[in-house]
């Protein structure tokens, strides 16, 4: 069991923090709760936590006092500080106390998901055993959602769990296992007799015992990701589902010079209808949605400074790196070289 403890003083900033939680990481967590620094150290005193999350701005006791109180007292405690403010001289004071991450609001979930998964790794705390069931149940819910992007990011995710373990055995065997999972959900969508699903499946089944680097199961599991997505759409029909759809088609295109066309005619509907119906679900055109999914990748792939802008240009289809740098900085602020530096810098205060 992994015991974490969330201290805001804001209700719903709590509840929402506790759902992520508990929602990504399921029974392998207890989640407790504080809305202030009095309730949160006597917490603390009472219980065997792993890991706080902790807002600074918090009444009672102040959140630098009680990162103070807690590194003195109970130094394994892991501790990870969200505030709304971008203030230097509070992260100097947090990193002398050897505060673990320092996160700014308005916070990504993903962000706390994965800070939270690369501790359960790094102390052992997920049961081994339960990776596969996790994993299989979220990717059917998604499946069963209609939600490709989801669906893509969760075995990217499970990858990269499974992976951390470095017994090449429990590796392939837990790979054999997920393959069986997908086989399932595939069957209970009755998409199974799909040769490319079918065919599919046999061959990973076949070649799982060489899957000993990520990225040759990830290509596989992705291009029958696609393959399911694709069975579906043909089977159920989902003509009433148009937008989820094209933002599925999206998610899958996105390196590629799609248009409005193009994806008007995936769904077997004329641009100008697709159009209309797009706006009214989302409030933005296609052109709009399409071009902020690129940026919200380009910003991930910019925090990672071994990437070359021009490759990350090229990557999300923008021929030329100063229109893609242009059309960056109309939406972010900042070029994407700026953006790149302020990450590092950032990341540089905390370390």
């Amino acid at each position: 069991m992994f015991n974490i403890l969330v201290v805001d003083d804001e209700y719903l900033s709590r509840e929402g923090i506790k759902s992520i939680i508990q929602e990504e990481l399921e029974e392998d967590v207890k989640v407790l709760e504080a809305a202030n620094g009095i309730e949160a150290r006597k917490i603390v005193d009472e219980q065997n936590l792993d890991v706080i999350l902790l807002d600074i701005n918090i009444p009672g006791i102040n959140g630098i006092d009680l990162c103070r109180y807690i590194k003195l007292k109970y130094t394994d405690i892991y501790i990870i500080v969200t505030t709304a403010y971008d203030d230097l001289e509070t992260k100097n004071k947090l990193m002398n106390l050897n505060v673990n991450k320092y996160l700014e609001k308005p916070i990504r979930p993903q962000k706390i998901v994965d800070s939270l998964k690369k501790i359960l790794n790094k102390n052992n705390k997920i049961s081994n055993p339960k990776y596969n069931e996790l994993y299989i149940n979220k990717l059917k819910k998604y499946i069963s959602n209609n939600s490709y992007k989801e669906s893509t990011e969760i075995v990217k995710e499970y990858l990269d769990v499974l992976y951390m373990n470095k017994d090449e055995e429990y590796i392939i065997n837990d790979i054999y296992k997920f393959i069986n999972g997908l086989e399932e959900i595939c069957k209970n969508k009755n998409i199974y007799d799909d040769p490319n699903i079918s065919n599919r499946i046999s061959k990973i089944k076949k070649e799982h015992y060489n899957y000993l680097k990520k990225n040759e199961p990830l290509r596989e599991f992705i291009k029958l990701v696609n393959d399911i997505f694709d069975s579906i759409l043909i089977k159920e029909n989902t003509s009433n589902n148009y937008v989820k759809d094209i933002k599925n088609y999206i998610e899958r295109n996105i390196n590629k010079n799609i248009t409005l066309e193009d994806a008007a005619s995936y769904v077997n509907l004329s641009p100008h209808y697709l159009s209309k119906i797009f706006k009214k679900e989302t409030g933005v055109n296609f052109i709009s949605y399409l071009t902020d999914r690129r940026i919200e990748i380009a910003k991930y792939m910019l925090e990672d400074e071994s990437i070359p802008i021009s490759n990350i240009a090229i990557e999300l289809c923008y021929s030329k790196s100063n229109y893609f740098s242009k059309v960056f900085k109309k939406k972010v602020g900042l070029t994407p070289s700026e953006y790149r530096e302020q990450y590092l810098n950032k990341k540089l205060c905390l370390v």
